[in-house]
């Protein structure tokens, strides 16, 4: 409910509540007192509860927003995945999904130490062997494909942590 409504209905209702005690009491100068004290103790708790849920629905819509933008971003990143041997495609998408989780590193902090530690160290993301021989160039080729399609479960992971 709208707190001007409530107080809208409230003042009308004490204002009758009011009007019947000086009817009904022929000094209602304590009562009114009395009245008027319980009525603004009222109204203060009554605004108080109502800022604690108007707080409370700001800070949900706020965190519903970044599961939708996380899911949004998410799935697009994984739209652009294919399932191939290009070491610059791949290169590109564990660099585009390490991206996406230094962007949301507050909303998962060990996966995203996890998955730098795999990206620097694991995958040696900025190492090129092209050029240097078969099996440096193939090792590469396995490795950032090995790399993507982890990548890729990763964030097909969070993506359904993120819908429940």
């Amino acid at each position: 409910m709208n707190p001007f409504v409530f107080l809208g209905i409230f003042g009308s209702i004490a204002s009758i509540i009011s009007l019947i005690i000086s009817w009904k009491i022929e000094k209602p100068k304590w009562i009114h007192t009395i009245y008027t004290f319980v009525l603004t103790i009222l109204i203060g708790v009554s605004f108080l509860y109502f800022q604690s849920i108007n707080d409370e629905n700001r800070n949900l819509s706020k965190e519903l927003k970044v599961r939708n933008s996380i899911e949004h971003n998410a799935s697009r990143i994984l739209s652009t995945y294919s399932n191939i041997n290009d070491v610059g495609h791949n290169r590109g998408f564990i660099l585009t999904s390490f991206a996406f989780l230094e962007k949301y590193q507050n909303e998962f902090p060990e996966t995203y130490i996890i998955a730098k530690k795999l990206v620097v160290d694991g995958l040696k993301i900025t190492e090129n062997n092209y050029g240097k021989g078969v099996f440096q160039e193939s090792d590469e080729e396995n490795r950032l494909k090995d790399g993507a399609k982890t990548m890729y479960a990763m964030l097909e992971g969070l993506m359904k942590s993120n819908n429940e």
